[in-house]
Order: C-alpha cells, then sequence, then structure tokens
C-alpha cells in the first residue's frame, strides 16, 4: 500500500533477520524487495513499526542498527505495542519483551532522534486488551501460551473491525 503513494522509482527495501526463504522467494510488486541483511545505505524514511518490542537491548538496536539507515534530512517512523500494564502472555507468545507508553518510547529515542511527532494507533483496542489483562491476573494461562493468527469470522465482522480500526487510525 506505502509503495502506491511514493514517487515512481522509488525502492522499498524490507529488511528482516528472520525471513525464511519462502519469505524471499515470494512475489512482491517492482521495486520492492526483502532482504535478511541490513542496507547498505541510508533512506530517506525508514519504518520500524512493532519492531523495538521484540528486541531484547532496543536501545542498542535502535542505534547500531536502525538510526544509522536513516539519511541525515531523512524521517524514522516507530511503531510499539502501548503501555507495559497491558503486557499479557498473548505479547508473550509473540515474542515480545516489552511494551511502551509515550513517555518511554521517546525517552528511547530523544538519545538518537528529535521527536517531531508522537501519536496513537489502535487505542479502540485498548480497553479489550486491559480486560484481557486484568483477566490473566486473576486467572493467569497454563502452559506455554501460543497465537493463532489465522482470522476465521466472516466477511461481516472483518468488514465491520477493519472499519472500526480504519477510523481509529485516521
Amino acid at each position: 500500500q506505502l509503495r502506491a503513494d511514493l514517487a515512481p522509482g522509488c525502492r522499498i527495501t524490507c529488511w528482516d533477520a528472520h525471513y525464511d526463504e519462502s519469505d524471499l522467494a515470494a512475489p512482491l510488486p517492482d521495486g520492492i524487495h526483502r532482504t535478511t541483511v541490513a542496507p547498505a545505505h541510508a533512506a530517506q524514511l525508514v519504518l520500524a513499526l512493532d519492531v523495538l518490542e521484540h528486541v531484547l537491548d532496543d536501545r542498542a538496536f535502535l542505534e547500531e542498527h536502525v538510526v544509522p539507515l536513516v539519511a541525515a534530512d531523512g524521517v524514522l517512523i516507530v511503531s510499539v505495542p502501548a503501555h507495559q500494564a497491558l503486557f499479557t502472555s498473548h505479547d508473550v507468545a509473540l515474542g515480545h519483551h516489552r511494551r511502551h507508553d509515550a513517555a518511554s518510547l521517546r525517552a528511547l529515542l530523544e538519545p538518537s532522534c528529535e521527536v517531531l511527532r508522537e501519536g496513537s494507533l489502535f487505542t479502540s483496542l485498548l480497553a479489550p486488551r486491559a480486560a484481557s489483562a486484568a483477566l490473566e491476573k486473576v486467572r493467569p494461562p497454563s502452559g506455554t501460551p501460543t497465537v493463532d493468527s489465522e482470522w476465521r469470522h466472516g466477511a461481516l465482522l472483518t468488514r465491520t473491525i477493519a472499519g472500526v480500526l480504519g477510523a481509529d487510525a485516521a
């Protein structure tokens, strides 16, 4: 979707050390490629969307691997799951080490970056996440947490939730 908003000829590099062979072999639109190797060049726009919570030492990863990829006049956009108090077994199953609030994310970014804007996405998910976290405190999960990433809830519910999340993001 991002590709449609960029100027013709712009290249998009999707870097993830955990891509497997099927990820790397999957077809992509022109100008987009995946790699497991860090790019060798800086970029005007670097997106780290739901990345930092997966890295044990997020400050070192940011300073050593992410910030050097941002061109001198470039922009870094970061998103992370919100509020450590909402950390649950679901986060563990996803491989998260933490969640951030605005202040902790700003404190992480400001030594290396000038924070120009901040905001929230998907605030409509905070209430269900808070309910889940509260329930988990009362009734902790048994066994190893898992995540079922298959969506099986029909077209109407899918459109409804996509609409709510789209409005929330707007």
